[in-house]
């Protein structure tokens, strides 16, 4: 009983640094991950209650405090290699309506949210999200997609302007409702279309550069503002992949000829492209808004 009580000590101290409302960079710092939860949680379900009655009290206190000092280092670095630029759900505690905009002095007079979405800083990363859906998740699949699945043939339930997946319904742009950007921040925020990613391209200069430390590209218009976006990486299935090497961002267009598809922004350290990729991928969102709102 002492091992599970102890045990249980342990836990609870995790959880109470996991919940309290204290900002995300700092307790990710202090690593309160839950795979550190759940490692708890397994070493009890594995030893439980009947093995620890033939190991001393004494014994088994060293062993676990040697444990926890383990498993707290573990933590460290893996939050310190993840860091602030982590995607994860505890960002969305902050107050994101708090979201800075610039003004780059745009043909179109759009102004573009200082920040990903889902973090306030500039190096950020932020949510992940699959196209046309507005909240993020545990994993990025074709079985998980809200609007389209995959079994050898695509079926697509919304936003599709071929027969060959489904019935078609002619939307090619996001809806309000399935855009992430418009149901966090409101106020006329959206996510931009492709034709407002190209549009950021070709108006600014752009360079592969770093933030405090992490990768991106920095968009600088001719009115000396400037955007810096990070390269978060991408993910599919339960991974982040390619953090610190690519930013792949969301536009609000669907790929009309091939709708399982929407087009995106893709950059590295070498170009930067208006693409296209499988809707359920997770990655990250840039808001805009119309100058006047």
């Amino acid at each position: 009983m002492f091992f599970l009580k102890y045990m249980n000590g342990i836990f609870f101290t995790f959880s109470q640094l996991q919940c309290t409302h204290i900002a995300p960079s700092i307790r990710r710092k202090i690593c309160t991950s839950m795979s550190i939860i759940k490692f708890i949680n397994q070493i009890k379900q594995l030893l439980g209650v009947g093995c620890v009655r033939f190991i001393k009290q004494k014994t088994m206190k060293k062993f676990l405090t040697i444990a926890a000092v383990a498993l707290l280092t573990m933590g460290m670095v893996s939050c310190h290699k993840d860091d602030d630029n982590a995607n994860t759900n505890t960002d969305t505690i902050i107050d994101l309506t708090a979201m800075e905009w610039v003004d780059l002095g745009l043909p179109s007079g759009l102004l573009w949210a200082k920040y990903n979405l889902g973090t306030l800083t500039q190096e950020g990363y932020g949510n992940c999200y699959s196209w046309g859906e507005a909240e993020p998740k545990s994993e990025y699949s074709w079985a998980t997609y809200v609007h389209g699945d995959r079994d050898g043939a695509y079926h697509i339930y919304k936003y599709n302007t071929e027969v060959d997946f489904g019935t078609v319904d002619e939307k090619v742009t996001l809806e309000e409702s399935d855009d992430a950007v418009t149901v966090l921040l409101g106020n006329g925020a959206r996510i931009p279309t492709k034709a407002e990613w190209q549009e950021l391209f070709d108006k600014t200069t752009v360079e592969w550069t770093t933030e405090n430390g992490v990768n991106g590209r920095r968009f600088t218009a001719a009115n000396g503002n400037s955007l810096f976006m990070p390269a978060a990486g991408d993910r599919n299935g339960i991974s982040l992949i390619n953090s610190g090497i690519r930013g792949s961002y969301w536009s609000a267009s669907l790929y009309e000829s091939y709708p399982s598809r929407a087009w995106c922004v893709n950059f590295d350290s070498v170009k930067q492209s208006v693409y296209y990729a499988d809707r359920y991928y997770g990655f990250s969102l840039r808001a805009v808004r119309d100058g006047q709102n």
